[in-house]
C-alpha cells in the first residue's frame, strides 16, 4: 500500500513525513476519489467509457486492447496490434514486483475504507 510513496513521493520531500498521516492520505484520497468517480460515472457518455480490470489487461492484453478500440470506435487498432504483440513478447519473462502480506488490522481497515470499490467492482 505504501509503495508508490516509499518509492517516489518520498524522494520529493525535503522532510520526513510521518507514516501514519500518509496511511490515512491514502486511504482518505483512493476512497474519495472513487468516490467522485462514481458519482460523476453516468455524465460520461456510453460510448466514450470504459471500464476494464487489470486482471484483464495483463492476461488478455491484445484482446483487451481491441475490446477498447472497438468500444471507443477508435480507429488504427489493426497498426497497433503488431505493436502490442511485440511488446507482449518482451515482457514474456518480466518478473513482477513481490510484496510482504498487508497486516490483518490494515486488511480490515481497507475492507471498511474502501468498500465502495470492493462493492462495485467485486474485489
Amino acid at each position: 500500500m505504501n509503495h508508490l510513496y516509499k518509492k517516489t513521493i518520498s524522494t520529493q520531500l525535503l522532510q520526513e513525513a510521518n507514516h501514519d498521516v500518509i496511511q490515512e492520505n491514502i486511504f482518505y484520497f483512493y476512497k474519495s476519489t472513487i468516490k467522485g468517480y462514481l458519482k460523476n460515472r453516468s455524465k460520461i457518455p456510453e460510448n466514450q467509457l470504459i471500464e476494464i480490470s487489470f486482471k484483464n489487461l495483463e492476461e488478455n492484453l491484445i484482446d483487451t486492447i481491441s475490446n477498447i478500440y472497438h468500444k471507443l470506435d477508435i480507429k488504427g487498432f489493426n497498426d497497433l496490434k503488431p505493436k502490442l504483440e511485440d511488446y507482449k513478447m518482451k515482457m514474456k519473462n518480466y518478473k513482477k514486483n513481490t510484496f510482504s502480506d498487508i497486516p490483518i488490522p490494515i486488511q480490515e481497515k481497507l475492507r471498511t475504507e474502501w468498500d465502495i470499490a470492493f462493492k462495485e467492482w467485486g474485489y
